[in-house]
Protein backbone atom coordinates (compact mmCIF):
# COMPACT_ATOMS: atom_id res chain seq x y z
CA UNK A 1 0.00 0.00 0.00
CA UNK A 2 1.42 3.38 -1.02
CA UNK A 3 1.78 5.84 1.83
CA UNK A 4 -0.59 8.78 1.47
CA UNK A 5 1.08 12.15 1.07
CA UNK A 6 -0.20 15.69 0.71
CA UNK A 7 1.06 18.24 -1.75
CA UNK A 8 -0.69 21.36 -3.01
CA UNK A 9 -2.64 21.15 -6.22
CA UNK A 10 -1.16 23.15 -9.08
CA UNK A 11 -3.03 26.41 -9.16
CA UNK A 12 -4.87 27.93 -6.23
CA UNK A 13 -3.46 25.82 -3.37
CA UNK A 14 0.10 26.44 -4.52
CA UNK A 15 -0.54 30.17 -4.93
CA UNK A 16 -2.25 30.42 -1.54
CA UNK A 17 0.60 28.73 0.32
CA UNK A 18 3.22 30.85 -1.42
CA UNK A 19 1.34 34.17 -1.12
CA UNK A 20 3.54 36.83 0.54
CA UNK A 21 0.65 39.25 1.12
CA UNK A 22 -0.36 39.87 4.75
CA UNK A 23 -4.07 39.10 4.25
CA UNK A 24 -5.19 36.55 1.70
CA UNK A 25 -8.55 34.93 0.96
CA UNK A 26 -8.89 31.61 -0.87
CA UNK A 27 -12.31 31.58 -2.52
CA UNK A 28 -14.08 29.60 -5.21
CA UNK A 29 -16.64 26.91 -5.87
CA UNK A 30 -17.13 23.84 -3.69
CA UNK A 31 -14.54 21.07 -3.51
CA UNK A 32 -11.34 22.94 -4.35
CA UNK A 33 -9.45 21.84 -1.23
CA UNK A 34 -9.62 25.15 0.60
CA UNK A 35 -9.69 23.73 4.15
CA UNK A 36 -6.57 21.64 3.55
CA UNK A 37 -4.80 24.70 2.18
CA UNK A 38 -5.72 26.72 5.27
CA UNK A 39 -4.28 24.07 7.59
CA UNK A 40 -1.11 23.76 5.52
CA UNK A 41 -0.61 27.53 5.55
CA UNK A 42 0.10 27.18 9.25
CA UNK A 43 1.80 23.76 9.09
CA UNK A 44 4.40 24.85 6.54
CA UNK A 45 6.20 26.86 9.26
CA UNK A 46 6.19 24.15 11.93
CA UNK A 47 9.77 23.06 12.65
CA UNK A 48 11.31 26.23 11.20
CA UNK A 49 12.86 27.17 14.54
CA UNK A 50 10.16 29.56 15.76
CA UNK A 51 9.03 27.11 18.46
CA UNK A 52 6.24 28.27 20.70
CA UNK A 53 6.39 31.73 19.14
CA UNK A 54 4.66 30.31 16.04
CA UNK A 55 1.12 30.17 17.38
CA UNK A 56 -2.00 30.23 15.25
CA UNK A 57 -5.74 30.13 15.66
CA UNK A 58 -8.44 29.07 13.20
CA UNK A 59 -11.91 30.49 13.80
CA UNK A 60 -15.50 29.48 13.12
CA UNK A 61 -18.62 31.00 14.62
CA UNK A 62 -19.54 27.89 16.63
CA UNK A 63 -17.61 24.88 17.94
CA UNK A 64 -19.79 22.40 16.01
CA UNK A 65 -18.66 24.10 12.80
CA UNK A 66 -15.04 23.25 13.62
CA UNK A 67 -15.63 19.51 13.29
CA UNK A 68 -14.59 19.27 9.64
CA UNK A 69 -11.39 21.29 9.94
CA UNK A 70 -10.41 19.39 13.12
CA UNK A 71 -11.05 16.06 11.39
CA UNK A 72 -8.87 17.05 8.44
CA UNK A 73 -6.12 18.32 10.73
CA UNK A 74 -6.01 14.92 12.47
CA UNK A 75 -5.73 13.15 9.14
CA UNK A 76 -2.69 15.10 8.03
CA UNK A 77 -0.91 16.31 11.16
CA UNK A 78 -0.67 12.85 12.72
CA UNK A 79 1.04 11.72 9.56
CA UNK A 80 3.44 14.65 9.13
CA UNK A 81 4.18 15.39 12.80
CA UNK A 82 4.34 12.10 14.75
CA UNK A 83 5.20 13.87 18.00
CA UNK A 84 2.25 16.28 17.84
CA UNK A 85 -0.55 16.04 20.40
CA UNK A 86 -4.18 17.04 19.92
CA UNK A 87 -5.79 18.32 23.13
CA UNK A 88 -9.54 18.56 23.52
CA UNK A 89 -11.76 19.69 26.39
CA UNK A 90 -15.03 21.60 26.71
CA UNK A 91 -13.52 24.84 25.47
CA UNK A 92 -10.11 23.84 24.17
CA UNK A 93 -9.15 22.31 20.85
CA UNK A 94 -5.53 22.66 19.92
CA UNK A 95 -2.47 21.01 18.46
CA UNK A 96 0.80 21.14 20.36
CA UNK A 97 3.75 20.18 18.17
CA UNK A 98 6.95 18.51 19.37
CA UNK A 99 8.95 21.63 18.55
CA UNK A 100 6.62 23.87 20.60
CA UNK A 101 4.30 25.39 18.01
CA UNK A 102 0.58 25.54 18.76
CA UNK A 103 -2.51 25.72 16.54
CA UNK A 104 -5.78 26.51 18.30
CA UNK A 105 -9.35 26.10 17.06
CA UNK A 106 -11.64 28.77 18.50
CA UNK A 107 -14.98 30.51 18.00
CA UNK A 108 -16.01 34.11 17.66
CA UNK A 109 -19.09 35.78 16.19
CA UNK A 110 -19.11 39.49 16.80
CA UNK A 111 -17.34 42.46 18.32
CA UNK A 112 -18.12 41.35 21.88
CA UNK A 113 -16.28 38.06 21.32
CA UNK A 114 -13.12 39.92 20.35
CA UNK A 115 -12.55 40.85 24.00
CA UNK A 116 -11.86 37.21 24.81
CA UNK A 117 -8.71 37.60 22.71
CA UNK A 118 -7.77 41.22 23.36
CA UNK A 119 -4.04 41.46 24.07
CA UNK A 120 -3.25 38.04 22.59
CA UNK A 121 -0.58 37.63 19.94
CA UNK A 122 -1.14 35.23 17.05
CA UNK A 123 1.22 35.58 14.09
CA UNK A 124 -1.19 33.28 12.19
CA UNK A 125 -4.92 33.99 12.05
CA UNK A 126 -7.21 31.71 10.05
CA UNK A 127 -10.91 32.02 9.25
CA UNK A 128 -12.83 29.11 7.74
CA UNK A 129 -15.86 29.99 5.54
CA UNK A 130 -15.58 33.75 5.94
CA UNK A 131 -18.97 34.51 4.39
CA UNK A 132 -20.63 32.77 7.34
CA UNK A 133 -19.84 35.86 9.46
CA UNK A 134 -22.76 38.26 9.08
CA UNK A 135 -20.62 41.24 10.02
CA UNK A 136 -16.97 42.09 9.39
CA UNK A 137 -16.47 43.44 12.94
CA UNK A 138 -14.96 40.37 14.60
CA UNK A 139 -12.74 39.65 11.60
CA UNK A 140 -11.37 43.20 11.45
CA UNK A 141 -10.91 43.58 15.21
CA UNK A 142 -8.99 40.30 15.47
CA UNK A 143 -6.40 41.66 13.05
CA UNK A 144 -4.96 43.68 15.94
CA UNK A 145 -3.88 40.32 17.42
CA UNK A 146 -1.85 39.30 14.37
CA UNK A 147 1.55 40.31 15.70
CA UNK A 148 4.86 39.03 17.03
CA UNK A 149 8.06 40.56 18.36
CA UNK A 150 10.10 37.50 17.36
CA UNK A 151 12.71 38.38 14.68
CA UNK A 152 11.86 37.09 11.23
CA UNK A 153 8.47 35.73 12.25
CA UNK A 154 5.97 35.56 9.38
CA UNK A 155 2.66 37.25 10.11
CA UNK A 156 -0.40 36.38 8.09
CA UNK A 157 -4.16 36.37 8.01
CA UNK A 158 -5.63 33.59 5.90
CA UNK A 159 -9.28 32.84 5.14
CA UNK A 160 -11.32 30.54 2.95
CA UNK A 161 -14.85 30.75 1.61
CA UNK A 162 -17.34 29.89 -1.07
CA UNK A 163 -19.53 32.63 -2.50
CA UNK A 164 -22.90 32.85 -0.75
CA UNK A 165 -23.64 33.12 2.96
CA UNK A 166 -24.76 35.90 5.29
CA UNK A 167 -21.53 37.84 4.86
CA UNK A 168 -21.37 37.51 1.08
CA UNK A 169 -21.66 41.25 0.43
CA UNK A 170 -18.98 42.50 2.84
CA UNK A 171 -16.47 39.81 1.85
CA UNK A 172 -16.96 40.58 -1.84
CA UNK A 173 -16.52 44.30 -1.15
CA UNK A 174 -13.47 43.95 1.13
CA UNK A 175 -11.48 41.90 -1.38
CA UNK A 176 -13.00 43.56 -4.46
CA UNK A 177 -13.93 40.17 -5.87
CA UNK A 178 -15.15 40.24 -9.46
CA UNK A 179 -18.50 38.69 -10.35
CA UNK A 180 -16.83 35.67 -11.93
CA UNK A 181 -14.22 35.42 -9.15
CA UNK A 182 -11.40 35.12 -11.67
CA UNK A 183 -10.93 38.57 -13.16
CA UNK A 184 -9.62 40.40 -10.07
CA UNK A 185 -7.81 37.44 -8.48
CA UNK A 186 -4.31 38.42 -7.39
CA UNK A 187 -5.02 42.15 -7.36
CA UNK A 188 -3.37 43.72 -4.30
CA UNK A 189 -5.34 46.21 -2.24
CA UNK A 190 -3.69 48.49 0.32
CA UNK A 191 -5.58 49.78 3.35
CA UNK A 192 -5.00 53.16 4.97
CA UNK A 193 -2.20 51.73 7.14
CA UNK A 194 -0.37 50.28 4.14
CA UNK A 195 -1.24 46.65 4.88
CA UNK A 196 -1.99 44.60 1.83
CA UNK A 197 -4.70 42.08 1.01
CA UNK A 198 -5.58 39.97 -2.00
CA UNK A 199 -7.48 36.84 -2.95
CA UNK A 200 -6.85 33.61 -4.83
CA UNK A 201 -9.55 31.95 -6.93
CA UNK A 202 -10.02 28.20 -6.55
CA UNK A 203 -11.65 25.71 -8.93
CA UNK A 204 -13.03 22.27 -8.09
CA UNK A 205 -11.43 21.00 -11.32
CA UNK A 206 -7.98 21.52 -9.72
CA UNK A 207 -8.81 18.85 -7.14
CA UNK A 208 -8.22 15.75 -9.26
CA UNK A 209 -8.52 13.47 -6.21
CA UNK A 210 -12.11 14.61 -5.74
CA UNK A 211 -12.99 14.73 -9.44
CA UNK A 212 -11.70 11.21 -10.06
CA UNK A 213 -12.72 9.49 -6.81
CA UNK A 214 -16.07 11.06 -5.94
CA UNK A 215 -18.03 11.75 -9.13
CA UNK A 216 -21.29 11.57 -7.14
CA UNK A 217 -20.30 14.66 -5.13
CA UNK A 218 -19.40 16.49 -8.32
CA UNK A 219 -22.77 15.53 -9.83
CA UNK A 220 -24.57 16.70 -6.68
CA UNK A 221 -23.02 20.16 -6.79
CA UNK A 222 -23.53 20.45 -10.53
CA UNK A 223 -27.18 19.44 -10.11
CA UNK A 224 -28.12 22.07 -7.52
CA UNK A 225 -31.49 23.57 -8.54
CA UNK A 226 -31.42 26.87 -6.67
CA UNK A 227 -30.03 29.39 -9.21
CA UNK A 228 -28.00 31.34 -6.65
CA UNK A 229 -26.49 28.22 -5.08
CA UNK A 230 -25.73 26.83 -8.53
CA UNK A 231 -23.80 29.98 -9.48
CA UNK A 232 -21.98 30.07 -6.14
CA UNK A 233 -21.24 26.38 -5.52
CA UNK A 234 -20.72 25.10 -9.06
CA UNK A 235 -19.60 28.15 -11.06
CA UNK A 236 -17.86 29.97 -8.21
CA UNK A 237 -19.56 33.22 -9.19
CA UNK A 238 -20.11 36.11 -6.79
CA UNK A 239 -22.89 37.68 -8.83
CA UNK A 240 -25.63 36.33 -6.57
CA UNK A 241 -28.24 38.26 -4.62
CA UNK A 242 -28.91 36.80 -1.19
CA UNK A 243 -31.94 38.33 0.51
CA UNK A 244 -32.17 41.06 -2.11
CA UNK A 245 -35.46 42.29 -3.60
CA UNK A 246 -34.48 40.95 -7.04
CA UNK A 247 -33.12 37.62 -5.77
CA UNK A 248 -33.94 34.96 -8.32
CA UNK A 249 -34.68 37.49 -11.06
CA UNK A 250 -31.36 39.31 -11.46
CA UNK A 251 -29.11 38.10 -14.26
CA UNK A 252 -26.00 40.18 -14.94
CA UNK A 253 -25.68 38.80 -18.47
CA UNK A 254 -29.11 40.23 -19.34
CA UNK A 255 -29.61 43.18 -17.02
CA UNK A 256 -26.30 45.02 -17.38
CA UNK A 257 -25.20 47.27 -20.22
CA UNK A 258 -21.78 48.60 -21.06
CA UNK A 259 -21.13 52.19 -19.94
CA UNK A 260 -22.18 54.77 -22.52
CA UNK A 261 -22.42 58.54 -22.79
CA UNK A 262 -25.83 59.65 -21.57
CA UNK A 263 -27.31 62.20 -24.01
CA UNK A 264 -27.93 65.65 -22.55
CA UNK A 265 -31.65 65.38 -23.33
Amino acid sequence: MTKEIWKPHPGSQTLFLACPVFECLLEGNRGGGKTDALLMSFAQYVGYGFGQEWTGVIFREEYKELQDVVKKSKRWFRMFFPGARFLASNDTFKWVFATGEELLFRVGKDADDYWDYHGHAYPFLGFEELTKWRSKEFYEMMQSCCRSSFPGMPRMIRATTNPYGRGHAWVKSRFQISDDGRTNAGRIIKDDDGRERTYVHSEMSENRHLMDNDPEYVATIRGVKDPNLYKAWWLGHWDVNIGAFLEGAWDSTRHKVKPFQIPSH
